[in-house]
């Protein structure tokens, strides 16, 4: 039995009310008040914790008691529990940072268990399962001492690693954190424009569906001539994709390896509906060239749609227009010189857990001016800050205009702007 109390330290009350305070206390804080699925994981661990239920904190019990998930629960093939589990730790990394810095208890989950841990903030030993009878012999320094001791090598780890304070600290950092999440590898898909260009033979769009059944492949043809002067088979057989595509993924590449993320460039065309429920996930380009942006439109106020009017054409709907915005933003292939638009948004991912990066244009033009805006305007830091609270980042949604000249964004602007608190 697994029962959480100093080894060396007696002011631990035997009811577990300095326990009880700081769950409390953690679960009331500014980095758990929008979360009340992970406040319900750490309050059902740490209530069986006090109950001296252990064999309730497993992996299979958390899920069917927190997640609802039923008794067939295969860990294997839902991580439901792990992803919750990497996000709660990170939770409890900055509560002890910030809300919680001042205090005498510090709770935490180690890797490789779900058992909650208390520990004794400058007691004589660490608080240890009982089970485990380990001591470590006491600290000569005091409390204030040992904090400031432990903020210097935070701050040497953070220079070590590429990163000042004010780096870390920065909208764009808390950002990329939300979005290269730590422990896991995050997957960058690029688009398929050879997909895009399609509907300009065809006249017709191929939506996700058909996307994830592989039917929007030409039927082949015993007639090689006929094959070869097919343009379907000539965009099928050849993998093409933009240079607004390739910017992101180089760019993106080098925030992940200074931050030490782990990033996979992937085709459009090598996913599957399964690879997109694995982590968090970037998405690169509009429903022509990257259909699978379609199963995050309805979780979007701004919503790019295909208009098939006259042709498959953009079009952004504008679910619940605000001020002066419109509720439609049509897109003119016909004029060289329209205006382009694209869609920032940061949403929930397919589990509910991880989180999605899109990045969607109306042409290569608007997809360009998301990258350019995402990573060189000084406007998006400051949109970013209505967005966070503490070092997390609620979802959000950007809409920017711009200026087709030859392929390349110009005169870029902010035309919408929505935070969806979680």
């Amino acid at each position: 039995m697994l029962d959480i109390q100093s080894s060396s330290n007696a002011t631990l009350p035997s009811d577990g009310a300095d326990r009880e305070q700081l769950l409390e206390r953690i679960l009331t804080s500014q980095h758990f008040k929008k979360s009340p699925r992970l406040r319900d994981f750490l309050r059902y661990i740490c209530e069986c914790s006090f109950a001296n239920r252990f064999d309730e904190i497993s992996e299979h019990q958390i899920a069917m008691q927190v997640f609802g998930r039923s008794t067939d629960y295969n860990a294997a093939e839902d991580s439901v529990v792990r992803t919750a589990a990497r996000q709660l730790r990170q939770k409890l990394e900055l509560y002890s940072l910030g809300e919680g810095a001042a205090g005498d208890w510090r709770l935490t989950i180690p890797k490789g268990s779900y058992i909650p841990l208390f520990e004794k903030i400058g007691a004589t030993s660490d608080v240890l399962p009982s089970d485990m009878k380990a001591t470590r012999p006491p600290s000569s320094l005091p409390r204030w001492a040992l904090r400031a001791l432990g903020a210097a090598v935070l701050c040497g780890v953070l220079i070590w690693g590429g990163l000042s304070l004010s780096e870390m600290m920065s909208p764009r950092t808390i950002f990329w954190r939300a979005v290269l999440a730590s422990g896991q590898v995050t997957q960058l898909v690029s688009g398929d424009s050879g997909l895009a260009m399609l509907p300009g033979v065809t006249h017709h769009a191929i939506h996700v569906g058909e996307y994830a059944a592989g039917k929007f492949a030409p039927q082949s043809s015993n007639d090689l001539v006929s094959m070869a002067a097919d343009p379907l088979m000539n965009y099928w057989r050849r993998r093409y994709t933009s240079v607004a595509d390739l910017i992101m993924a180089v760019k993106t590449v080098s925030v992940a390896e200074k931050m030490g993320r782990k990033l996979d460039v992937k085709y459009a065309r090598d996913i599957s509906l399964g690879d997109l429920k694995l982590g968090n996930t970037i998405l690169v380009g509009g429903p022509f060239g990257n259909p699978w942006v379609e199963l995050f439109s309805k979780q979007l106020n701004f919503d790019f749609q295909v208009d098939a009017t006259n042709g498959p054409h953009s079009l952004i709907v504008n679910r619940a227009p605000v001020g002066h915005e419109e509720p439609t933003y049509r897109t003119d292939p016909v004029d060289p010189t329209t205006k382009e638009y694209a869609i920032i948004a940061l949403t929930a991912g397919l589990d509910g857990h991880s989180r999605t990066l899109l990045l969607e244009g109306t042409s290569v033009a608007g997809t360009g001016a998301a990258v350019d805006f995402l990573f060189n305007s000084d406007r998006f830091p400051d949109l970013l800050k209505s967005a966070i609270h503490g070092w997390s980042i609620d979802d959000f949604e950007v809409l920017l205009e711009t200026e087709n000249v030859a392929a390349n964004a110009t005169q870029m602007k902010i035309i919408g702007v929505r935070v969806h608190h979680r």
